[in-house]
């Protein structure tokens, strides 16, 4: 892993907001910009929508305008540019894996719209192993002095708690100066059988307290 912060760029107003936030971001920590721009490369004619050079060439204009704008806003940032072709989620998947972050734009959309719209960000958040942000455009973090500073949020699974997202967790935190909240969820099993109303208010209490037992042997270290 190189420490690098890189972002997914494809001229969209939601990874331009994550370009913007991805500086902050590298700013902050001290280390270089990546920018990666992916254009799907398709040699069969029959199947090809739009041109190979074309669309490479719309990537280099993508890539350069951001790139462009990163810097008015960042003269002393080390920013890079890269172009890759082939899936996409398959070139930010690898590039996630060697950065020390991965930023992509991301529309907020709920529902089958925002699966759809979504899609690359999902299969990269199924897959990555390493940190990935995702940004919507006009609502991501900003680090102006006057405004207001959220928690960092931890989903934790206590069975299989994971060093490596608390530590993370852990770190932005106190990178932020914020308050660190973890949660974690469970469920009441499937129950039958006679008198459940008086079996339900007790299984609920031990399993509550298993949990609570449990989430703060996660956290002890």
């Amino acid at each position: 892993m190189s420490r690098t912060v890189t972002v997914g760029v494809d001229g969209s107003r939601e990874s331009l907001a994550a370009a913007d936030w991805a500086a902050e971001e590298a700013a902050h920590r001290a280390v270089p910009l990546r920018l990666l721009q992916v254009w799907t490369k398709d040699d069969d004619p029959r199947t090809r929508v739009v041109d190979p050079a074309t669309a490479r060439g719309w990537g280099e204009r993508v890539l350069g305008t951001a790139e462009s704008r990163l810097r008015r806003h960042h003269p002393s940032l080390d920013v890079g540019t890269e172009q890759a072709a082939g899936d996409p989620v398959e070139a930010l998947c690898a590039a996630g894996d060697k950065a020390e972050l991965l930023v992509l734009g991301s529309r907020g959309l709920s529902g089958l719209a925002g699966f759809f719209a979504g899609s690359v960000s999902l299969a990269v958040l199924a897959r990555t192993r390493g940190p990935v942000v995702l940004v919507r455009p006009r609502n991501h973090p900003t680090r102006d002095e006057d405004a207001p500073a959220g928690d960092v949020v931890v989903g934790l699974d206590v069975s299989a708690p994971g060093d490596e997202v608390l530590g993370f967790g852990f770190a932005e935190a106190d990178r932020y100066g914020c308050d660190l909240r973890v949660l974690h969820t469970w469920a009441l099993p499937a129950l039958y059988g006679p008198d459940l109303g008086a079996t339900v208010p007790l299984l609920t209490s031990e399993l509550a307290q298993d949990a609570r037992r449990a989430l703060d042997e996660a956290l002890a270290p």
